[in-house]
């Protein structure tokens, strides 16, 4: 996961993990785990030369259960998505 201290303000200091940060609200801690995911994916080429925003298009995509999309983007078709467009 990336390393990410989340701060805000809590009196008595709880809460704290063993970095000493607060960790993340858990919608936080979603978006990160998908950014990382979407990251994997573009590293290793998964759609060809789609670039990140498409990556990450393709990751919300996946955990929503989604398999068509309304694009004319030839680089949903190489990540296994039908264009509707």
């Amino acid at each position: 996961m990336l390393n990410v201290c989340w701060h805000h303000a809590v009196a008595d200091g709880s809460g704290l993990n063993e970095s000493g940060c607060h960790s993340p609200p858990l919608a936080m801690r979603v978006l990160i785990e998908a950014a990382e995911q979407a990251w994997g994916a573009y590293r290793r080429g998964i759609a060809g030369d789609a670039g990140i925003v498409d990556h990450v298009s393709f990751v919300v995509m996946q955990r929503l259960g989604l398999t068509e999309a309304f694009t004319n983007d030839r680089h949903f078709v190489s990540a296994g998505l039908a264009v509707l467009f």
